[in-house]
């Protein structure tokens, strides 16, 4: 799936791991492009709430991008890291959609929710 999405704000898989840990399980584990900036957790309500328009419109064109792809978004706030050049980028992807996360109404939810734990 990582040739399907096209925003440069959804970190990238370039390559999966596997081993298999001491208990006999295999864990698995992917390398994602590293993003720079600010983890959302990490971020004031200031800063958050300066956030530009448009930063916000391409979160939420992003989560419809992936939830088209069937793409599975943690909506851990840590997950989220914002820088003010790129905007809002996206950390720890999945294969399939294992969060409700829908875009209609996450976008906007997932900010509110972050402005709400932020310090």
């Amino acid at each position: 799936w990582k040739d399907k999405i096209k925003s440069p704000r959804v970190m990238k898989t370039v390559e999966v791991k596997s081993f298999i840990d001491s208990k006999g399980k295999e864990v698995v584990y992917q390398i994602q492009q590293k993003a720079i900036g600010k983890p959302m957790d990490q971020l004031t309500k200031a800063e958050i709430e300066k956030i530009p328009k448009i930063h916000r419109e391409n979160f939420k064109k992003d989560l419809e991008e992936l939830y088209k792809n069937n793409i599975g978004v943690d909506p851990k706030i840590s997950n989220f890291i914002y820088d003010p050049s790129k905007g809002i980028q996206f950390i720890d992807l999945g294969g399939i959609r294992n969060y409700n996360v829908h875009p209609s109404n996450s976008a906007e939810g997932l900010l509110d929710m972050m402005l709400r734990n932020a310090k």
